[in-house]
């Protein structure tokens, strides 16, 4: 069982085709919480948008 890979993205429960679109303006503040349950490292990049990690566990 550990020699399978799975790599769909989940957001919420939901697959990326069916995640809903967050809408923000310049000068918004938008708190995200990213949790990797895989493997491996996943690279976030938001295009157009810079961000800070806040807190890092693990």
């Amino acid at each position: 069982m550990m020699n399978q890979m799975y790599d769909t993205l989940v957001i919420d429960g939901q697959a990326d085709t069916q995640v809903e679109t967050i809408e923000v303006k310049e000068g918004d503040t938008a708190k995200l919480r990213f949790v990797n349950a895989g493997l491996f490292t996943q690279v976030v990049s938001i295009p157009e948008h810079s961000f800070r990690i806040t807190h890092y566990d693990g």
